[in-house]
């Protein structure tokens, strides 16, 4: 079922590596649109990174209260050096460089790696700058940058002015912070170096993997406390705590040390301090009781309340949150002791002698480069537990805190080493190359104290530690730990076999990467017993870092190259862990390495291998080796996995975990995560006591239970018991359970997932919310049903748990993904794939708990739910507050304060509102300076709410659509506005309909590039990620509810009816506040050719006008007039699907003519919402099949795209679709093309079928095909796109009767 194997196995055959790769022209390494991004309206290039997202770090530690974090990922102009500047004379670090002359013609999406390609291929290494806006209030305080990781060179400029740079290593976090300046709209400028330079870069001295440049982790921008006024009167900083470090003393108390914002502070700390774990209540701490020295104070050792223990086998965690002067911190830590035995010399966790087993593990994937999607490291981490590892050896450089967050919650024990690899005797000598390797250590050290998974910090992996002159430096990296860190081990990874090394005194553990039956002597027994012993008999702990073979994934058998093949690889591998495992001088091993990755620049100068056809991930045909060394890397890769770049399993794979599991037991029941804590990534926000997490993440799974039919399994049985089902296998959430390539079909069925949270239900329970759990979701919590859903599976819904005396919590969700009337009424089919799974994020929320009322009765808090925002004008917005409580009606007895913008509270006292039925209406109010929403400059605000502590923060715009009287157009702020755009499945080869946010990103840049201000939303509510990036980049929305192919039955069905009004009042609640969203619509292609059905379409009408009259409301026909009868009554403005030239046989520019000529005679305003052709991406001319051809597709397009710009009774044009999508199940039964031309992916069909409607299980009619590439089409388009006028102006006359 979907397991483990089957999602990192045989769904990777969806191709990983050609995720993201092709998003348009890559230039020097860098992502550059083939065009300046314009505004489909003007012609003129518009900043689309001015709005920020507002989005919380996801990884820890967490913040509140005042201490605001926001990342700035997400959509960078970019650019290479400046015009006439020669790159090897460029000096990025030259003090009269001006950033002003940069023009930034690109985009790119942050995190991402200037310099990601495929194994064997090399991208230039140069200089690249990336740029973006953001608004933030500078005045009082400034604000602080901190890059997670700025690869190799990082320079900064903020506002114009520099304000530092990095050379301490391009794979850790540091901060920079940003002088107070009286600005709010701002912007940041980064230099990129990724040359290797000794002077600009001078921790990267080589080692055997590619070294990626790039913003390749996150940004985040953190508010920086205010001044305020001491009893004299004198100003001085406040001061907020900047992180907070903690060192287990023992299994129940933790050593705790302050670091505050300001670093130079050193006095009495002169704020309250209130410390809290676990979510539980505060413990003061006045003023002046602790002391701090260069912004460091140490606050004692504190006792754990109900402490639990962290270990491989239970990873249990801890909270500790700090408050000072209104700023929250809240670190995550784990109770857990790691030492040697005194006795055996081995490895201890808890006093427990534990042998440690696993891999080393770089930051790579063929397409994200060293800048992994969160799926992505789930899916390793999932790879490793079923290999049965306990030990994870991070390389070689510090590590992204979400990995490290994902060890910490599944009890593997972490190596972090610093960058070093290469490390010479020279550089030990110099004060240059020694000044930034501590400070990388330091910080390293800073960003990952935390973390309860690490258990060896470590440095300078086989350096040159057989030299006494090189010494003084290892001690110093040492002495630079034990000053902040005793309670872990350091070591460095040698490759000097004894007694060659003579630095390793000082280290706590001797680590060796030695290659017997590889690069060194042929018996690992020999080898590693030998190396034991010494190490033994001198008293040293003894680790191997490094140990394996090399395996050409393709080769399980070649008689002239056997030492590159699978079985030699596992041959060599079993003889190095079982002496491993059996030998009691050996503390541990971490084969080297888990996965074949990319190495050096020498290597990957066009030296990939030759890929079969029809195959992929690429498997090769051809590969070069040279048998007279192994220390060649054949295809540009290191082959030491035991699994290959793509994650498919090589023979050793099974043999290793199958030992591995013998001592760890994770093979057959890998460990259950805790919650991560993470708040959504995505609108509305939460604070205060509104605590919010997602439970994304790593849940286990299962198929229906042994013994049951699934024919005849009913999913909605109500004598169902879930604890009957065995969960053994372990998935990645969200996801789709049905996600395969196109052409190709997954069976439908039932599936079950389970996971564990922590979350105290006693007093209130809690809430539930999916985002999209498709197509029918059932749901337990602690065995008892919470309740199910049927209106949907692309809509979000919630549930809620009750009350409950529990703590550690238990939810399984059951997921039948089979088209039945019953169970899944709106899934009524259409020409696309219906995704199942838990395919959007899981999202848990506190309720309030109960209060005393002034007579002592008891009543439920009302906190607020949501908070919808109508716009009344360009400067006020219509109010409606949902609470918690759906069922509550009377007056709201709770102060409600309200915010914009960040500003200060209004107050309104409580009794001033009446609620009915859960919702009170609080009036009309005025947006203070007030900024209006457009296609050409997408302002937004945003309102809070708090009430009894808890807090609501939603994001709405300032902006009017409707239909000008005269014209019979659409406008948008009072002005006639021509829409442009495409219809926008949400569709990834790769990831289905769970896309990552990068995707997303690269999907709009894409959109931006092709001229559009119009994205129509097809076929079904949309995942909010999508939502919040069209409002931030000013594309105008279509939002439609799921049901293509509607019948006239489905509209006479009161079942059927029932559950599409619950799927259009939940589309409505989720989506309302969504700036760009002007069109509400339904029943795509629908039976309004009967007079019969109009009634269902009233009614999805009335639904929206009862809740939204500032939107327009219609839905896509393909009934040409006089046929369709629902219309006239039911929409705002008519919508038509029709292909002439393609379906039908008509000229699009007469076709189109007619159809709105008509409707502006009856008085409606008229838009295309399908128009289009299909072409096959790889045929831009085919005699045989011409109308399947890029070049026919691109006439039709034109004619199409003509005609929409040039009627004035056309208010706009989707066309259909922006990219080849996955079709219905009809047409993915053994339908995919066959793939040709060696060496080249995205796959590249060679035949395809083109008497089938869908053609390799494929609609055609993209722009792009479906991994993103660009059809002649795609330029033909953009050009007439990004010339229409911002007032309306059509471009040319119509021509009313063209033949």
């Amino acid at each position: 079922m979907y397991s483990s194997w089957a999602v990192l196995i045989f769904l990777l055959l969806m191709a990983v590596c050609w995720r993201h790769i092709w998003r348009g022209k890559l230039e020097n390494g860098v992502l550059i649109t083939t065009q300046p991004i314009q505004t489909s309206i003007s012609g003129q290039a518009i900043d689309r990174t001015e709005s920020s997202s507002f989005l919380p770090p996801p990884y820890w530690p967490k913040f509140g209260g005042d201490r605001h974090v926001e990342l700035l990922d997400g959509i960078w102009r970019s650019a290479a050096i400046p015009n006439g500047n020669d790159l090897d004379s460029f000096d990025s670090m030259s003090p009269g460089f001006d950033p002003s002359t940069i023009s930034f013609d690109g985009m790119a999406s942050i995190p991402s790696c200037i310099d990601r390609s495929p194994p064997g291929y090399m991208e230039d290494r140069g200089v690249f700058f990336f740029q973006r806006r953001f608004r933030f209030d500078l005045t009082a305080a400034g604000a602080r940058v901190q890059f997670q990781a700025c690869s190799f060179y990082c320079r900064v400029w903020v506002n114009g002015v520099e304000i530092g740079d990095h050379l301490a290593g391009g794979y850790v976090a540091f901060f920079l912070d940003i002088p107070a300046q009286p600005t709010v709209d701002n912007e940041i400028i980064v230099l990129v170096d990724n040359r290797f330079n000794t002077t600009t870069a001078p921790m990267h001295t080589g080692g055997d993997f590619f070294h990626y440049g790039g913003m390749m982790r996150s940004v985040e921008l953190h508010a920086l406390p205010p001044s305020k006024a001491t009893s004299d009167d004198v100003e001085k900083d406040m001061l907020w705590p900047w992180r907070l470090y903690v060192i287990p003393e023992s299994l129940e108390s933790i050593q705790v040390t302050l670091y505050l914002t300001s670093a130079q502070y050193t006095g009495p700390v002169d704020s309250t301090i209130k410390i809290s774990f676990d979510d539980g209540p505060y413990s003061e701490y006045p003023a002046g009781e602790f002391e701090a020295v260069d912004g460091v104070a140490n606050l004692g050792v504190l006792t754990v309340p109900n402490p639990r223990v962290w270990s491989t086998t239970d990873p249990q965690l801890h909270t500790i949150a700090v408050e000072m002067d209104g700023a929250i911190l809240i670190e995550r830590f784990g109770l857990r002791i790691f030492d040697i035995d005194n006795d055996s010399l081995r490895f201890r966790l808890n006093g427990e002698i534990v042998k440690l087993v696993g891999w080393g593990h770089h930051t790579q994937w063929p397409d994200t480069a060293g800048s992994p999607t969160q799926e992505q490291l789930e899916d390793d981490v999932l790879l490793l537990l079923a290999g049965g590892a306990n030990f994870v050896r991070g390389a070689h450089y510090p590590q992204d805190p979400r990995w490290l967050d994902l060890l910490d919650e599944n009890g593997l024990v972490m190596w972090c080493e610093t960058l070093g690899p290469g490390v010479s005797l020279d550089d030990t000598q110099d004060p240059y190359f020694l000044r930034y390797q501590a400070q990388q250590m330091g910080e390293m050290l800073d960003n990952a104290m935390n973390h309860a998974s690490i258990a060896f910090w470590a440095y300078f992996n086989e350096g040159p530690s057989r030299w006494p002159l090189a010494c003084d430096a290892y001690r110093m990296n040492t002495d630079i730990i034990k000053a902040r860190d005793n309670s872990r081990l350091v070591s460095f990874a040698s490759c000097h076999a004894p007694p060659i090394d003579v630095c390793y005194p000082f280290v706590d553990v001797v680590a060796i990467n030695g290659y017997p039956g590889w690069y060194d002597a042929p018996s690992a027994r020999d080898y590693w017993g030998n190396f034991a012993s010494f190490y033994r008999n001198i008293g040293k702990p003894f680790l191997i870092s490094e140990t394996g073979a090399g395996a050409i994934y393709e080769w399980r058998n070649n008689e002239t190259a056997v030492p590159w093949t699978c079985p030699y690889q596992t041959q060599v591998l079993i003889q190095d862990v079982e002496e491993s495992i059996s030998n009691p001088n050996i503390s541990g091993v971490a084969l080297w390495h888990f996965f074949d990755f990319k190495t050096t620049d020498e290597w990957e100068n066009n030296t990939h291998c030759d890929f079969l056809p029809s195959v992929y991930p690429p498997t090769c045909g051809y590969i070069e080796v040279n048998l007279t060394t192994k220390f060649q890397k054949p295809g540009g890769q290191n082959c030491k996995g035991v699994v290959d770049f793509w994650r498919r399993t090589k023979p050793s794979f099974k043999e290793v975990a199958l030992r591995f599991s013998n001592v760890t037991n994770h093979l057959l029941v890998p460990q259950l995560p805790s919650s991560s804590v993470a708040p959504p990534p995505y609108w509305p926000k939460f604070g205060g006591d509104r605590h919010v997490e997602v439970l994304d993440g790593i849940w286990r799974s299962a198929t229906i239970p042994n013994g049951d039919d699934l024919a005849s399994f009913d999913s909605m049985s109500p004598d169902f018991d879930p604890s009957t089902v065995l969960f053994d296998e372990n998935v990645s959430i969200p996801s789709c359970v049905d996600r395969s390539p196109p052409g190709y079909m997954r069976d439908r069925g039932v599936f079950f997932f389970q996971r564990r949270f922590h979350f105290d239900l006693t007093e209130s329970g809690a809430r539930v919310q999916f985002q999209a759990c498709s197509f029918y979701c059932r749901v337990w919590v602690n065995g008892i049903e919470i309740g199910d859903h049927l209106a949907g599976g692309y809509v979000a819904f919630f549930l809620d748990i009750p009350a409950q005396p529990t703590v550690d919590n238990e939810i399984i969700v059951l997921v039948d993904n089979r088209f039945n009337k019953t169970t899944a009424p709106v899934h009524t089919g259409g020409d696309f794939f219906h995704y199942g799974g838990i395919m959007r994020s899981v999202e848990l929320h506190a309720l309030p708990p109960s209060k005393a009322t002034s007579d002592d009765v008891e009543k439920d808090m009302l906190w607020p739910w949501r908070l919808y925002v109508i716009p009344e004008s360009l400067e006020s917005i219509q109010v409606t507050l949902y609470l918690t409580s759906a069922h509550f009606t009377g007056p709201v007895d709770s102060t409600i304060k309200i915010s914009f913008d960040d500003g200060p509270y209004t107050e309104h006292p409580a009794g001033e509102f009446g609620a009915v039925d859960g919702v009170a209406n609080l009036g009309v109010l005025k947006v203070p300076n007030p900024r209006v929403w457009s296609t050409t400059d997408p302002q937004l605000h945003t309102i809070a709410i708090e009430m009894d502590g808890a807090i609501l923060i939603e994001r709405f715009g300032l902006r009017t659509f409707d239909i000008d009287n005269d014209s019979l157009r659409f406008r948008l702020n009072g002005e006639i506005v021509k829409l442009v755009g495409w219809g926008h499945h949400t569709q990834w080869p790769d990831t289905a309909g769970s896309p990552t946010q990068e995707q997303l990103e690269d999907d709009v840049l894409l959109l931006l590039a092709g001229g559009a201000n119009f994205v129509r939303g097809a076929h079904y509510p949309q995942d909010p990620r999508w939502l919040d990036l069209l409002d931030e980049n000013g594309l105008v929305m279509w939002c439609e509810t799921l049901g293509p192919d509607v019948s006239i039955a489905d509209t006479q069905d009161s079942y059927f009816l029932r559950y599409q009004a619950q799927q259009m009042r939940e589309m409505l609640d989720n989506a309302m506040n969504h700036a760009s969203i002007a069109f509400w619509g339904y029943f795509n292609e629908g039976p309004s050719q009967s007079s019969l059905a109009c009634d269902a379409y009233r009614m999805n009408t009335d639904i929206i006008k009862a809740r939204d009259n500032s939107r327009l409301v219609s839905y896509a026909s393909d009934q040409l007039p006089p046929k369709d009868k629902c219309f006239q009554n039911s929409v705002d403005i008519v919508a038509v699907n029709g292909y002439p030239s393609w379906y039908i046989d008509a000229n699009p520019i007469s076709y189109w003519n007619r159809v709105a000529n008509f409707y502006h005679s009856v008085g409606k305003a008229f838009l295309i919402s399908e128009s289009g052709a299909g072409g096959i991406y790889e045929w831009d001319k085919n005699q045989t099949s011409g109308r399947w051809t890029c070049s026919y597709q691109t006439q039709v397009l034109s004619e199409d795209v003509e005609v929409a710009l040039s009627n004035p009774n056309i208010s706009g044009v989707a066309l259909w679709h922006f990219f080849d999508f996955k079709v219905n199940d009809a047409f993915e039964n053994n339908t995919h093309c066959d793939f040709v031309e060696p060496s080249v992916y995205p796959p590249k069909c060679a035949y395809i079928n083109a008497t089938s409607r869908r053609p390799g299980g494929k609609n055609h009619k993209g722009v792009v095909d479906f991994w993103r590439r660009k059809k002649p089409s795609f330029e033909e388009v953009s050009k007439r796109f990004s010339n229409v006028s911002t007032t309306g102006v059509d471009l040319v006359e119509p021509e009313v009767s063209r033949a």
